[in-house]
Order: C-alpha cells, then structure tokens, then sequence
C-alpha cells in the first residue's frame, strides 16, 4: 500500500514538473498562437497496470504515445506507454501508434478597425482573432494573442431612467433643459450616440400607495398623474429635441413610501434592450490631478488643482457661450474680445495659457477662480470644567467662505476634540406594557444611582421620562370596553400611545416619584408603538426640555418589537406621520389614532436632524430585531444593549453604550447630490500614520485630538447659485457652517457689460464678444437676413438628416452654410456640405493612414496603382510569394495580402517559411529517393515493380561517384546483404528534377571464416578442459599429502599406559564436602 501510495506521489510530481518546460517566448507578429511544448523525457513508460490503456496513456502527459500492435509487449521488453521516438526505436510499427496532437488554428482574423468615424457599428472590429479551433491534449497548452483596439466613434446608446415621483418634480424640468448639452457632451466622445427616456414610480399596491381612490387618481398635494411601476417613454434615437419633448410630456406622480420601484425599471429596461441599450460610465478625469498631501499647521484649506490639458476647445457650437465655456472644466477660460475668432483658427473657450499665447488680451479673459476663506475660527476648549455649554467648543473652524466653480474642488480640515463635562441630556422612554411591570420598579429604585453614574463621566447632566404603549385601535387592543378601561389580568390603566411623564431636569428624587406615579397599561399583540414616542420626544423641543448645545440621549427600553410605517393601515389608520409635536397639556399623543406609525426613514430623519443619539436597551430575544433596526440608521450614532429581565443591569447598560457613542465620531453633513455639491472625507483617526477614506473614528476619549480631511466638489450648476452647508459630528449640535457659492456665470453676461447695436454684430448685441442678434438678423454676426427665418431654421440646412448634428458637430452654420472647423495639424481638413468629410479619418496600416498607398477620401480609402485592401496595405502583385521554383508561395500555400498562408499536405506534412519553403517534419531527399535507388540498381527494398517504374527519375550507374558542386551524397546498408551502398543527386528547385548517380558496387564486409572460428572454439574448449583436469588433480595430489603427514605426527605423539585405555571412564566417581566436620576429624 505504501509503495503504491509513493509511486503515486512520486508520478504527480513528475507530471507537476512538467511546468517547468513552459516555451518563455512570447510570438508577436504574424505568429497568432502556437503549441506549449511540455518537456520530452517524461517517463510515460510509469503508467499504472491497474489502469493500462491507450487512453489513460495519452492523458498521462502530452509526450506520452501508445503502441497498439499485437503482441509488442509478449516479452515485457518495452512498454507500450513511452514517447513516440522510444515506441519507434523499441520496433512498434508507425502506423498502430496513437499519439494524437494539440492543434490551432485561426479560422477568422479580421484587421481591427483603424482610427476613423464607425458607419455602421456592425463594421466595428476592436478585437482580434474572432474566431479559432482548438484540438488539445490534457495536460498540453496552447498561446495566443489577443488584441483589443478601442474604436473611435463607437456607438454608445444612453437609456435615461429617471424617478418621476413628486419630490423630483425640478430634476425633470432641468433633465429636459440640460438634453441638448448632454447629447453634444457624449457626442464629443462619440458621434455614433443615441438616447433615449423611461420613468417609473412604484407598484400600485398598499402599503407603497394611498388606498383611497381619490389619492390613486393624484396622490400628491397638486393635481399630477396616476402612480405606475415603468413607463418606457422615448426609444433610443439621435434626436435630441425628441428627447426634451418627451421629457417635458411626462407627467410627475407620487407613492407613500420612499423607497421607489427603481429596480423593476431597470430588469425592464435591459430585458427588452430597447434597441440594444449600451451603458456606458464616464468617470471625472480630475481625479487623476488630485493632490495626495495631507496639509497640516496653519494651512486649513487649499484649492485641489485639476488637470491642465483638458480639452476646453470642444466645447459645442450649440452652446457657445462664456458661462458653458466655465461650467466644462475648471481648466477653461473665455476670451471675451471682439472678433477674436473671426477668421475661426483659435477657439474662444480654452485655458488662459493658450489664449493669451493666440492674442488675447488678459483684460478680455473670464476665468473666475475658486477661492477658500475661514471667517470664523475660534480655538478648542481646553481641557477643564465646562462652565457654560454655549462656550464649549468641540469643533474647528466654525465658519468658511467657498466661492468655487463647477468641476472643481477644495479641500480643508476640520479638527475635534471632546470637552470635559460636555453637557448630556437623557431621556428614558419606557415600554409601560403589563411585562414591563419590574423593569419600572427597578428603574425607580435605580435612578440615583444612574444620575451618579452619568456625573462621574460628566457633571452637566440632566434626566426625563416618557413612557408608551401602543394606539388605542384594534387589533393591538381588545375592543371590549372592559378591557379598554383595564386591559390587564389585575387592575391597570388605559392604554395611550405615548405619554411625556417628565421634562429634562437634574432633580433625581423628582425623576424617581413620576417612575412611581406612571401607570402600567396592557395590549393584544406583541409589538410596541415606541416609534411614535421616539418621534413625539424629538419634535417637542421646549416641552421635553432639550438644550440646543448638548448631547441629545435617548433611552428606549422595551422588551417587544415595534410597529412601524404601515401597520396602522390594519387598523385604517392610512394618514403617514407627519414628524410633528402633537402634545396636549397633560403630554399625551394626541395624534395616536389619526396618523399612521412613523416609517424607519422618518425615524432616521429625525435622529439626524436633532442631533440625537439613541440606545436601543432591549431583552435578549429582540436583541438581534434592534441592532438590524440600528444598522439601518446610517450616519446617526445609535447602539443596542441586552437588558436583564427585570432592568437590573440598566444603570450598568447605559453607561456602557453612551460611553461607546461617545467614544465614536461619525462625520455627517447635509450635502446634496441634486444641488451640484458633493462631500468627501478622509481621515487617520488616532493611529497618526494611515490617511483613508472614512468619516468614522472610533476610541475617541475625552481631550483625544481627530483630524479629518473635508473635500467639496462642484459636480455641475443647478439653477440655485449660493448654499449653506453644515458639516460636523452626528448627534451633536456643533457644526461647521460652509457658505458656498457656485461660480456659473461670467461677469461679461452681466447686463452693464453688454454691448448693445454693436457694430460687429450688424446692429445685434454683443455678448462676451459673441454675437446675440434681433431685428430678424441671423447668423454667427448677425450678418444673414433672412426674413421669416429664424437661426433653428437656417441651422436645419447645415443638418444632413433630421436627426444629424449641426454641420456634424465638426463646423459653424453660417448663414445656413456649414464651415468647416480648421484643425491644428494644416494638413487635414474637413470637408463636405455637412462637414461629413475628412482626410483623416480612413483605416490605417502600421499607424499609416491607407498604409500611405492611397489618399484618404471622406473615411475611405482610395488605393494607388498596385494596392487594394480597406487600407490599401495590401499589393495586388503575387512578386513577393513566388518561390525559387517560380510556384506561387512553393506550390504549398495561396498568397493573401503579399504574404503566404501555408497548408498541411496530404502527407501530413506542415510547411513554413515566408514562401512555405519549410517543411520540418517532411522526409530528407536522401530517405525520399533510397527506395527508387535500390529498386532501380538492385531490385532490393521496399518497392514492387510497379512501383518502381513511377520513380520520378532513373540511376545514372558509375564506378566512382563524380566530384560536383551542389550535390549531395548519400550512404546506406541495404538490410539484404548488409552492404553500404552509394549514390549523389542534384535538385534542381526551378524544374523540380533530381539527377541521381549510383556507386555501381557495394561496399560489403570481408566473407567470415566460420569453418575456422568453429574448429578454434572446439579445439580452445577441450584444451581448457585438459588444463583445469591437471590443475584439479595436481591440488587434490598435494591435499592429500598434507593429510598423510598430519596423521603420522599425531600417532608418533601418542603415550598411554597399555594396561589402561585412555578413553576409559570409571562408572562410579566421589566427591568429598570440604565443610564436613567428619573430614575434618579425619584429618586430626
């Protein structure tokens, strides 16, 4: 068993090893793939009895080949496993070898296509080879290149899916006056582009709907349109006034909930592919210029520079105006001079390097600059008592100044760090259900112990109390008027839904007496209505007595679950809550049968608008319940603890989860996507050497010190130009306030800075150096009258279809006439009505445009004399495939393209070369022609008559073989008489003839004497015989000699008494005790 086990092992290394003969080479060029050859000693010759078969044979390796004659192995002499050079040396026939052989072949290798506008994107090819076939041996691999190209102008369909519910009424009206600007943008990166329009809402069902038919009809508070799930408004099309009118045409809606039916939207809109819908992602390359420094010291904020190279220029025609000349990049400037671009070689929207490089007058330049300012900057408290809470201060800076543009960014650092004796504000909001009944008992006896317990962490501390059931409706009640007075099984109270039993106050005794004084109460099912207390405690700011410059806690103590938005619909209440303080004087929730249980995201909403922290302290089993539910409050400061059963552990509990949301900043700020302003955060935390990307830290204890690195950017502009952002750490009331302002518009634009009547503009105002005509007038200056005619009209002339671009996006309409765009290298040009045509967009060739054998015709290629292919790289002369023998690639290939593309012979035989003029594996001239020689001069060998006679020459016989150049000689034995014969031929490649002379005599090895041999060896082996006869007798002659002598010594030697026999022995023999007293007498 062992040495089956090692002979395993040992055979799985010899296979792993083969690895190591792995071809490093890696073909290029022409070579597409090749055949990884394994290394050739491998012992096939090991193969397992237990599994001896052909196929378990070749899958032992790729070197490994089978011998299938009968009988090869009778003798056990050879293996049939074995390589095929050992299996033909061993004797195994060729013919019953199996060693099959890994192949590739290209079947389809199309040119990738070269640089230049895509027609049709079906005529796009970016990946090369297309297609190949593989036949291949286990444990054999194969390489091959594969090459990708990008394409230029390949086709991007953009499928637009936007949410139509009510809050997003403005989005759509913006969607549909930024269309245009969003199909030139992607067609400056291609102009194969198309876009097309869906929306959706949600599912018409309870609970994501109101039920009542009047809110299903218009379910917002203004008149809109019934709510759906999907709607696919536009097919993706090059028409972009077709997209802003379906835009427009779409109607807004609206649900109850805020999650929306996004998603069957999305599987609808990739289901029906809605005319090959491709998504394509277009990521900010500012990225690429950000700045990596982590600025400490004085240095609070700085400007985050972006790339200079950005291609401001491209900026569409469509659109050409200073405030979208700023608004593409903040790399991008306007030169507002008159006539500038009059003769149209240098574009007014560039970087100011550049136009102040092409004559423009600095004066004339619109590039305003982000700038970033700290108005307020007040140093941290100092460790030490905090005697006013308003003087604490955790958070630096307070207050910056942001004027900044759109695509760029600034960054600054917001340091904080936590004061000692911070004020903290708890709230216990108790679960008073029948079950609950212990837990308010030793939360009463508890209470001045908890109040001491929050002093030692902090001596500004205040405590509340409020309590809750659940709503007064069935089914979370028994409806019997009985059981609605005392639902319990002893007498309680009423239930309530929620009840604000104590404001905020330091009086402990006062916190203990309203515990006592709080009624237990009683319900039917198992989850609470908690959430409406928690929304009723946070809204009701001066009745629950909360401090503005203090950290907001929030007990919640149960041992049930919750209700939540939804579940009041069982009852009919469908009114969803509003987030209002609904308290009457005596702190009763007054709105518990009117509105609905507040949903999780109102919940969270709240949490994060007051500045709150929230303890979650519940029994073990809803434990797992609570911190789901507290994972889904992000960026809020909230935990779960296990309360005991009866709330001992309660003072131990609270303690523990303020001091971890204490210990835990979380860095949150009301920056919205839709308003242009994103927010990013990075920060090393306590460690000092890591910088990531976080707006969390945790271990934070009272005087530690935490930096974060704050940055803004200005995606895009909205309508609204000046913000107010509040940055700083959840669940406190300290902020940094950012006031921002957005950089959209040029001062040129600005009323007192227009040119009115201008000269230049024919009587039109003059804006930013461009041309805003009236009076009829139309055109770049205004220079075309064309009464009745607007510019809309004049531009639909210089379209070539409806739905193309304006002289293709690649000039100006003038006057209903397209100029062409000049290019910055002279020697191309566009061309063309529609500027549809160019010199320089046509297939290239090794980087060569029509391989330089033709000129470049509006995207095509015409080839000069002697040329064709897509790109002209190929030569219509067969010159540079003819061989030697004036065959077309040597009779074994066909010539494509000016190169030769090889064939397999019938023979098998593969041929190579630039003109297949290779053929390793084909037999030599002097193997080829050894039959027809033997045949031809001594019938001997291989051939039959028949044969023979279709030799395709005839032996000249010589007696010596001549001396001539450009032969070549040859030497065998022929196995009939074992002579070596001789002979030498000369090819002539031209005419495909071999001239062959034979030696007409053998060279045969001198007769054998065998008649002597024999009589030699019989006379040898009798005087051999003779020899060790006489050396035998002559050795056993002197043995016994020595043994005669030997005898007589010993007789001579022999003395004995001859009246006694010296062999004879007594039958009787004493023995005397030399301890016997008698002996001893005996010898006294």
């Amino acid at each position: 068993m062992f040495r089956e086990m090692l002979g395993n092992i040992i055979l799985s290394l010899l296979v792993g090893a083969t690895l190591a003969a792995e071809v490093s080479d890696w073909k290029t060029g022409d070579v597409t793939g090749e055949v990884v050859e394994g290394r050739k000693d491998f012992p096939c010759y090991s193969l397992s009895r237990d599994n001896y078969t052909c196929s378990a044979c070749i899958q032992l390796h790729d070197s490994c080949a089978w011998c299938g004659a009968p009988l090869f192995d009778a003798k056990k002499q050879y293996a049939r496993c074995d390589n095929r050079a050992r299996l033909l040396e061993h004797g195994c026939p060729e013919s019953y070898i199996e060693d099959p052989q890994t192949i590739l072949e290209v079947e389809k290798d199309e040119p990738l296509s070269d640089k230049g506008q895509v027609e049709n994107e079906d005529d796009a090819v970016q990946l090369k080879p297309q297609e190949m076939f593989v036949e291949i041996r286990p444990k054999s691999r194969v390489r091959f290149n594969v090459t990708y190209r990008q394409a230029v102008d390949y086709p991007v369909d953009l499928y637009y899916l936007m949410d139509l519910s009510y809050s997003m009424k403005d989005d759509k009206q913006k969607l549909s006056e930024l269309g245009d600007l969003l199909a030139v943008r992607m067609r400056n990166i291609t102009k194969n582009f198309r876009l097309g329009f869906g929306s959706f809402i949600d599912k018409k069902l309870m609970p994501f709907i109101d039920p009542r038919i009047e809110k299903q009809k218009s379910p917002c508070a203004e008149p809109c349109a019934e709510p759906y799930g999907f709607k696919h408004q536009m097919t993706l099309t090059t028409n972009t006034e077709k997209f802003k009118a379906e835009v427009d045409k779409a109607e807004i809606s609206g649900n109850l909930d805020a999650p929306e039916g996004g998603f069957d939207a999305v599987v609808q809109a990739l289901a029906e592919m809605l005319g090959n819908i491709v998504l394509s992602l277009l990521v900010s390359a500012t990225l690429a210029a950000e700045v990596s420094d982590w600025k400490t010291g004085d240095v609070t904020g700085e400007v985050v520079e972006g790339r200079k190279d950005f291609p401001c220029y491209s900026l569409s025609r469509d659109n050409y105006t200073c405030s979208a000349c700023i608004q593409l990049h903040d790399s991008c400037a306007w030169c507002g001079a008159p006539l500038f671009d009059a003769k149209k070689q240098y574009a007014r929207c560039d970087n100011r390097a550049r136009l102040l490089e092409h004559g423009c007058p600095e004066s004339y330049i619109e590039d305003p600059q982000t700038i970033l300012e700290v108005e307020k900057d007040e140093p941290l408290s100092d460790k030490g008592q905090v005697e006013n809470e308003d003087d604490a201060v955790q958070l630096k800076p307070q207050e910056m100044f942001v004027e900044i543009r759109p695509k760029s960014r600034v960054r600054f650092n917001v340091t904080y760090r936590q004061a000692v004796d911070y004020p903290v504000d708890l709230y216990y909001l108790m679960d008073l259900s029948y079950s609950m009944k212990d837990d308010k008992q030793k939360l009463s006896e508890l209470g001045d112990l908890l109040a001491v317990r929050m002093r030692n962490i902090t001596k500004n501390f205040r405590l509340g109390f409020g309590s809750f059931i659940d709503k007064k409706l069935m089914p979370f009640i028994d409806p019997r008027i009985e059981k609605q007075k005392s639902p319990c099984a002893e007498p309680c109270a009423e239930p309530y839904g929620f009840k604000h039993q104590m404001t905020l106050t330091t009086n402990t005794e006062k916190f203990k007496a309203e515990v006592d004084k709080a009624e237990i109460s009683g319900n039917l099912d198992a989850p609470e209505g908690g959430f409406d207390a928690v929304v009723q405690a946070l809204a009701c700011n001066s009745k629950i007595g909360w401090r503005e410059r203090a950290r907001k806690m929030v007990v919640f103590s149960t041992d049930a679950g919750f209700h939540f938005a939804g579940d009041g619909r069982l009852a009919g209440v469908v009114e969803p809550n509003d987030g209002e303080c609904h308290l009457d004087r005596d702190g009763y929730y007054t709105e518990t049968l009117n509105q609905d249980y507040p949903s999780i995201a109102l919940l969270h909403q709240m949490i994060k608008d007051r500045k709150a922290n929230i303890i979650f302290a519940v029994t073990k089993g809803n434990h797992e319940l609570y911190t789901q539910l507290s994972e889904s409050l992000p960026d809020v400061s909230s935990s779960v603890g296990i309360l005991e059963t009866d709330s001992r552990n309660i003072v131990d509990l609270i303690e523990g989860e303020y001091l971890k949301i204490s210990e835990k900043i979380i860095m949150v700020d009301n920056a919205n996507a839709s308003d242009g302003l994103k927010i990013t955060y990075r920060s090393m935390c306590l460690d000092g050497t890591t910088l990531r990307d976080t707006n969390v830290c945790e271990g934070i204890r009272v005087g530690d010190e935490v930096q974060f690195e704050v940055t803004l950017e200005a995606t895009h502009c909205v309508e609204k130009r000046d913000f107010v952002l509040r940055i700083g750490p959840s669940g406190l009331d300290e902020t940094l306030i950012v006031n921002v302002k957005v950089l959209c518009d040029c001062d040129c634009e600005q009323e007192d800075r227009i040119v009115e009547n201008a000269e230049e503009c024919h009587g039109g105002d003059m804006v930013c150096g461009v041309c805003r005509c009236k009076g009829g007038n139309v055109g770049r200056y205004c220079e075309c009258n064309r009464p009745g005619m607007s510019t809309a009209a004049l531009n639909e002339k210089c379209k070539r279809t409806n739905e193309s671009a304006i002289c293709e996006g690649r000039g100006v309409c003038n006057c209903g006439r397209c100029e062409c765009n000049p290019r910055q290298n002279p020697e191309e040009q566009i061309s063309g009505e529609f500027c549809e045509c160019d010199n320089f967009n046509c297939p290239r060739h090794d980087r060569k445009i029509c391989a330089e054998h033709g000129e470049c015709n509006c995207g095509q290629c015409i080839c000069a004399p002697g040329w064709t292919g897509r790109a002209c790289e190929c030569p219509i002369s067969q010159d540079s495939c003819m061989s030697a023998n004036g065959k077309i690639c040597n009779g074994k290939g066909e010539c494509i393209c000016g190169r030769c593309r090889c064939f397999d012979g019938p023979d098998g035989n593969r041929y190579s070369g630039a003109k297949c003029e290779i053929c390793p594996t084909c037999p030599t001239k002097c193997i080829e022609y050894k039959p027809c020689v033997m045949c031809q001069q001594w019938g001997t060998g291989p051939y039959d008559e028949e044969r023979c006679a279709e030799c395709p020459f005839k032996v000249i016989p010589v007696e010596e073989l001549p001396e001539l150049n450009e032969t070549t000689a040859c030497q065998f034995v022929d196995p009939a008489d074992d002579c070596t014969f001789y002979y030498l031929y000369y090819y002539d490649e031209a005419t495909d003839n071999a001239t062959v002379w034979v030696r007409e005599h053998k060279d045969c090895p001198p007769p054998v004497p065998v008649l002597a041999i024999v009589l030699g060896v019989i006379a040898g082996i009798v005087i051999l015989g003779l020899i060790l006869l006489l050396v035998w007798k002559l050795l056993t002659v002197l043995h016994d000699r020595a043994e005669y002598a030997k005898f007589n010594n010993e007789r001579l030697m022999a003395k004995w008494d001859t009246n006694e026999n010296p062999i004879y022995k007594q039958a009787t023999t004493t023995f005397r005790n030399p301890v016997y007293a008698g002996n001893k007498n005996k010898g006294l």
